[in-house]
Parts: C-alpha cells; sequence; structure tokens
C-alpha cells in the first residue's frame, strides 16, 4: 500500500521550517570494496519515524520522533557509533527539532521556536536561545552560527548562542534559507535578495526579483534566484544583474527545483535546463509529471552529468543533464517524494520494500537492501549509505570504494571511471589501480596460495562487464582486466572490433592479450596501475605535456598500420606510471566507435565535421579528425577546460594558455581539416617545441 506524505523537505523540516540536510563527508575511506554490505541496523521503535543522519568525529547523529500517539509526539535525539550502531547516548527534547548540524564537537538542533547547541560526546546541552516560532532557518559555519527569522538575520557565538550582530531584512519576510560565501550572507525574500557583510552584517546590496522566491544558491560569482514565474541571475559582488529567465513551467516550487553547479533545473511541467553563466534555455523536455526533489550530479572528466527525480507518479527518473535526455526509468512502486541520493556515480532509490542501487548512467541495478518495509529515504555520507524505514530502522550500509584520485583531481568527487577501452561506460580503472597496490602488498611468495580467476568486479555498462582477473603467464601471476559482452545483440560488432584490435601492433597501443567467446565474447588487457587520464591528471606541467606527446606518437604509429582511432576520450589513454614521465597505453580502439550506439553520450572531442556533415554522406573517421582530438585533449590537460566549440570553429582559451601553445592548438584545432596538421608526429613536433623546448 502506497503511503502517502508531504514533500521531503517538509519531512525533514517537520513544523519547524528551515534548512535541509547538511551532510558530512566522512574523514577517511577503508580499503578498496566493490559492493555494498549492511554494517548495523539501528531499532528506534514501531511508531518512530527517525530522520535522515549527520555523521561526524565517530558517530551518527539523528532524530527520531514517535508517531501516533493522542499526545504531543516524544522527539529523542540519538548519538550512534559508527562502526557498531550502539547507542552512545541518548537525549529527549521539546518541540520538533529537524536533522542535526554537527560541528566543532557540537550538535545544534534547530526547533520549531528554539535553537539549542548540545556536547557531542555526552549530549549535555552548552546553550539554548528562544527564537521566532517556525521560522528560523539556521546554517552552521566555521566562524558563526546564521540564523535567520522571518525579517532578521543573527550571527550567533558558537560557544555561548549570544548574538554578535543581528540586521533586519528591508523588504519584507525572509523565504529562503541563507547562502553563504566567504565574505557575504544571502537571503531571499518576497520581492527579492539581500546580501549582509558576513562580519557585521552591513547590507551590501538587495537586488528585486519579481515573485516569492523559492530557491537560492551562488555559482561562480553569480547568485541565482528561482520565483515560481523566473529565474534570475545577480552579481554577487554588487548585485548587478546578469541575466533574466522566464519560466513558462507549470508547478514551479522548492520541490522541483534543483540549482546545480552550472544550470538551474526546474522539473515542472515541461522540465527546463537554465545555464548559470547566460541565462539560456539549455533544454526544455516533456516532463511527464512533475520531478520531486531533483538531485543534480555532476560528472567525472568527461562523463555525462545527470539530474535525477521521482515524477508524480512515484517513477524514478533519470535525465541527461547536458540535452534532457531520459536515460532510464524505475517504478518504486510507492508515492512517496523524498526518494534517496545519487553519488559517485551510484543511484539510491527508495521503494516499498527497501532501497535498491542503480548505476546513475545506465540503470543497471548494482545492490539492494530489501527491508520487507517502505523506505522513507536514503543519504550517503563517505563510505556510508544510510537508509530509514516506515517502521523506525535506521540501516547503515557500507559503500563501494571511490577511485583513489591524484593530488590533482580532476574531479569534484572521486568517481569509477571508464576501464578506458571506450567500452560503452565500464568503471573503474582508477579502482583497478588501486586493487593493484593492494593485491601487490598481500600478494604471497607462494604461487599455490594466490588466488587465480576473478577477483572482483569493477564495474559495467549497458552491453558489457568488467572484472580484476588474476592469470599465469610464463613469467609468473599477472593482473589483467577482464571484458565481456552482456547483450548478445552487439555480439558482431564486438567480436569483430575485438579481432581488428588485436591485429593492431603499434607503439603505445594498449594490447589484447587474450580473447574468446565463450560462453559470451570476452578480451583481456593488460593492467595500468596508474588508471586512466578520466580518473587523475599527472601533476605538474611537464607531466601533461609529455603525456598529451605520448599519446600523439601512438595515434601517430597507429596511422602507420593504416588504423585511425576516432573516438579518442581521456578514458582510452592509460598511464602506466604518474611519476615523472608518463608511459601511455591508448586503448579504445574500433570497441569504442562499435559501441557508441549503446554508450549513448555525448562527444566532447568530437571535430566540427562530425556534426555538420549529413550521416548518410559522411565519410568515416579520418587522421585530421584525430589530430583534432588530441588538440582538444591537449588544450584539456593545460588549460583545465575543453575548447569552446558550437557552431562556431572551436575556441582556445588564451587566458590560460602560452600564446606560442594557444597558437599549435588553434591550428590542429582548425574547422577544416585542411587546415590541420597534417600528421599526429607533426603536431606532436610544434605541440613539444611550444610547450617544453622553447
Amino acid at each position: 500500500m502506497n503511503r502517502r506524505g508531504a514533500s521531503r523537505r517538509q519531512f525533514l523540516l517537520g513544523a519547524a521550517g528551515g534548512s535541509g540536510l547538511l551532510t558530512t563527508p566522512a574523514a577517511s575511506v577503508p580499503g578498496i570494496r566493490t559492493d555494498h554490505a549492511i554494517r548495523w541496523t539501528f531499532d528506534a521503535g514501531t511508531n518512530t519515524t527517525v530522520y535522515p543522519p549527520h555523521r561526524a568525529d565517530g558517530r551518527v547523529f539523528t532524530v527520531g520522533r514517535e508517531r501516533g500517539s493522542n499526545e504531543l509526539p516524544t522527539h529523542a535525539v540519538y548519538a550512534l557509533d559508527e562502526r557498531s550502531g550502539n547507542v552512545l547516548w541518548e537525549r529527549t527534547v521539546d518541540d520538533r527539532p529537524i536533522v542535526p548540524q554537527v560541528a566543532d564537537g557540537v550538535v545544534y538542533l534547530d526547533g520549531n521556536d528554539w535553537l539549542r547547541a548540545l556536547d557531542a560526546t555526552d549530549g549535555s546541552q552548552q546553550w539554548r536561545r528562544e527564537q521566532e516560532r517556525g521560522r528560523s532557518n539556521t546554517v552552521v559555519a566555521d566562524d558563526a552560527v546564521f540564523s535567520v527569522g522571518r525579517r532578521a538575520v543573527s550571527a550567533l557565538d558558537p560557544d555561548t548562542g549570544e548574538p554578535r550582530w543581528t540586521a533586519d531584512v528591508a523588504g519584507g519576510d525572509v523565504v529562503t534559507a541563507p547562502v553563504l560565501d566567504s565574505e557575504r550572507i544571502y537571503v531571499g525574500g518576497r520581492d527579492g535578495i539581500s546580501a549582509l557583510d558576513r562580519d557585521g552584517g552591513d547590507e551590501r546590496w538587495r537586488a528585486s526579483i519579481r515573485g516569492d522566491l523559492q530557491s537560492l544558491a551562488v555559482r561562480n560569482g553569480v547568485v541565482v534566484g528561482v520565483s515560481a514565474e523566473r529565474v534570475r541571475g545577480v552579481g554577487a559582488t554588487d548585485g548587478s544583474r546578469r541575466w533574466t529567465a522566464r519560466l513558462d513551467a507549470t508547478n514551479v516550487a522548492p520541490a522541483t527545483t534543483v540549482i546545480g553547479d552550472d544550470a538551474v533545473y526546474v522539473w515542472g511541467d515541461p522540465a527546463v535546463a537554465i545555464d548559470i553563466g547566460t541565462g539560456e534555455t539549455r533544454w526544455t523536455a516533456d516532463s511527464a509529471g512533475t520531478g520531486l526533489e531533483p538531485v543534480a550530479e555532476p560528472g567525472n572528466l568527461l562523463a555525462d552529468a545527470g539530474v535525477y527525480a521521482t515524477v508524480t507518479d512515484g517513477e524514478f527518473v533519470a535525465r541527461d543533464a547536458a540535452t534532457g535526455r531520459e536515460r532510464w526509468r524505475f517504478d518504486t512502486e510507492q508515492a512517496h517524494s523524498y526518494w534517496g541520493a545519487v553519488t559517485d556515480g551510484l543511484a539510491y532509490v527508495v521503494d516499498e520494500t527497501g532501497m535498491r542501487v542503480f548505476d546513475a548512467a545506465t540503470g543497471r541495478e548494482r545492490w539492494a537492501l530489501d527491508s520487507g518495509d517502505p523506505t522513507l529515504w536514503a543519504e550517503t555520507a563517505g563510505d556510508l549509505a544510510f537508509a530509514g524505514t516506515y517502521d523506525g530502522s535506521l540501516y547503515a550500509i557500507v559503500r563501494p570504494s571511490p577511485v583513489a584520485s591524484a593530488p590533482i583531481a580532476t574531479v569534484g568527487r572521486a568517481l569509477a571511471s571508464p576501464v578506458g577501452l571506450g567500452l560503452a561506460g565500464l568503471g573503474g580503472a582508477g579502482l583497478l589501480a588501486a586493487g593493484y597496490r593492494r593485491l601487490a602488498r598481500e600478494r604471497p611468495a607462494d604461487d599455490d596460495a594466490i588466488e587465480f580467476g576473478r577477483l572482483e568486479r569493477l564495474g559495467g555498462g549497458p552491453v558489457t562487464e568488467t572484472h580484476l582477473k588474476r592469470v599465469r603467464t610464463p613469467d609468473g601471476p599477472a593482473l589483467v582486466a577482464e571484458t565481456r559482452l552482456t547483450d548478445d545483440s552487439y555480439r558482431s560488432a564486438f567480436e569483430s572490433a575485438v579481432e581488428r584490435w588485436a591485429d593492431l601492433d603499434a607503439d603505445g597501443v594498449l594490447p589484447i592479450r587474450a580473447s574468446g567467446s565463450d560462453p559470451s565474447p570476452w578480451f583481456e588487457t593488460p593492467y595500468c596501475p596508474a588508471g586512466s587520464l578520466a580518473d587523475s591528471w599527472p601533476v605538474g606541467h611537464s607531466a601533461r605535456v609529455e603525456a598529451a606527446s605520448a599519446t600523439a606518437r601512438a595515434l601517430h604509429a597507429a596511422h602507420r598500420e593504416g588504423v585511425v582511432h576516432g573516438r579518442l576520450a581521456p578514458r582510452h589513454v592509460f598511464l602506466e606510471a604518474q611519476d615523472g614521465t608518463p608511459t601511455v597505453r591508448v586503448g579504445g580502439w574500433f570497441l569504442a566507435d562499435a559501441l557508441a550506439d549503446a554508450r549513448g553520450d555525448s562527444d566532447p572531442y568530437a571535430p566540427p565535421e562530425t556534426e555538420s556533415a549529413d550521416s548518410d554522406t559522411r565519410d568515416g573517421p579520418d587522421i585530421s579528425g584525430d589530430v583534432y582530438r588530441l588538440g582538444a585533449l591537449a588544450h584539456h590537460l593545460l588549460a583545465g577546460a575543453l575548447p569552446s566549440a558550437g557552431s562556431a570553429p572551436a575556441s582556445v582559451d588564451s587566458s590560460r594558455l602560452d600564446s606560442t601553445v594557444a597558437t599549435v592548438l588553434a591550428r590542429a584545432l582548425a574547422p577544416d581539416p585542411a587546415d590541420r596538421y597534417d600528421s599526429a608526429l607533426a603536431f606532436d613536433d610544434r605541440f613539444r617545441w611550444a610547450a617544453l623546448d622553447r
């Protein structure tokens, strides 16, 4: 039976009103894990609702609310040991606290008409402050606790709860949670946005926006406000208008809006994506229902980002953030809008009998929690996931280990990225690297004691699955990556591509060491311990130049054998050493192109002629296309961003590059193939001279 309820935000806040869940990532991640496992279960009681927790300092803090009584409901705060789930302390509180926030050994509880601070060690109260009933939004920062009431903002001393300053907000009621940057605090009212000095509370500026603000965020120097009618971007320093976008969508509300890193997504009717930098509409899509509590999750280096939500009929839907294209959907069989979370390429979705974990890109189910009871919510915090059921159980679940990032990570969070090879979204080159280092340490001297065969599942895509495998060789045990086809409709294309790749013998090419077709087509490649450029980049400038240069030489060697890559991307460039000069091996030959339809993602390195020519008459990939991709890769490595592309020629970012290097890359990225370098080697000669030898 479906239990309908309020939105996820209303569930978290109860009657108190306030800001959303604040999640603290774990301080450390244990050894490599490739699947989920239940660590412990906490039972708060059959008639108790357990709220999403906050994890800090080896503890898990949560709030339980007893329901179903004729009297006022009882609320309790629990501190649980994160390793065992044992109750360290419990404190009953009056009123209705929302999800706790924890900082510097203090638990902050925002109630309906009070704010209190508890000692995280034993639950003793440090201070309590009465506040405006039902209207508080609190954000805990390093230097102060910022509490926002109906018409005023206060900065409180974390140790005493006493106000350091209080500032009235002009122009009507405050209706959004506060947003902070290093200098200012921003709040949204019924007629606009106010920016206050973080140190003293003085008003810096105020910008009017027609209609009640629903959501507010700061992104890359732009304050973004969303109302039911429009989205507006104003400058964070002075409130100057940057752009305004009118919304034609219906059902615009906080519960249907998410402000991502570079776009605002309103999952109304229709669904709309608006670019934060320009205010232009990126896409609109028939939403087939209002999307509740959407989440925007950025991708890794070149993997597509996604937007996820449950729609009003209880189906969970995943869309491509760049295009709005629907990737996949899942029927949760319940109408709860507070559905879960997306972290490290995994979507945690609650349903009528527990929680399911899906590959966020493909929708392939990775794991399931069968609690036997409708699950109200799911959240992640570092290496743990948490799920709370309708009947009062809190599950702590150990998550798979994220990819170990290099000192200069190319992503905001560690994602399992493709094994390389361009095989329809295979995850785990970085994980494979970390696993190799661990296995190398654990390898016993006696060969008879070594485990051979498949060791760990590394990931999978729409039509493939990859495992870490130990095999016997004349030189002793070796680790390989075994990739196997899972969709027989691609058998012919897969086998043909593997056969052609295996025949390619050229310097710098990742070789296929073995292949077969029983019971399904598969192949093995050597393991590259440092992962691919989709995991992390070399730290120094010269090492990045060498990586791009070695890739160019590998492509030139293949070109001399009459083979063009045609799909080069960072996930295909493997590094056998990250310290000093990297040894590069390039994979993905033939197979990346053969399975491109199954993968279905965008191709940011594609030369312009692949889009401008008619698909029925366009010639196949050629050397000039590979040269363009080399230029895009080099630009990405040295400038930290893709060259701007569109209907006009790709634009080299001269502000981030040496002028001579920019000139070299501009020729490689020329819109007319005839104007590019005539070979990968010619590009490499000019590129090395400009970037290293001058």
